[in-house]
């Protein structure tokens, strides 16, 4: 019985060990791939607002913020990317909230929707931002 608690206990140390090794590589990873994640979203959102001129304006901002103005529904969407966090905070008429950009088990960096416990492309959380300006 000793042995299988000291075998439980130091298999339970070199899975501590291995989460902190993983942490620590996903904050270096994060450094150099989560600012590029966010300028593909914003470029995605400027995009988007060229295809629909009569319904998005794309508002010339500082390379972490990014402003849509609804043409016809008057609501304003800003975003900002947080680089202390490593994510974007977001606000659109009542309502806001944030996607965390997190590395995945590809070792892919993605942007991460806390509410659907689900990764989600750059263009993905573009689109989904843009449409709040029309609910």
């Amino acid at each position: 019985m000793l042995d299988r608690a000291i075998a439980k206990f130091e298999s339970e140390e070199e899975q501590e060990r291995e989460n902190i090794a993983w942490r620590l590589e996903e904050q270096h990873m994060l450094e150099e791939l989560a600012f590029p994640i966010w300028e593909t979203c914003r470029s995605a959102m400027e995009v988007e607002c060229k295809k629909r001129p009569n319904h998005l304006t794309f508002e010339v901002q500082p390379n972490t913020d990014a402003v849509v103005r609804g043409a016809k529904s008057r609501k304003v969407l800003s975003v900002t990317y947080r680089p202390a966090s490593k994510s974007i905070g977001f606000k659109c008429g009542g309502s806001g909230g944030h996607y965390s950009i997190r590395i995945e088990d590809d070792r892919q960096a993605r942007f991460w929707n806390p509410n659907r416990d689900q990764f989600l492309s750059p263009e993905d959380v573009a689109e989904e931002l843009l449409t709040l300006l029309f609910i």
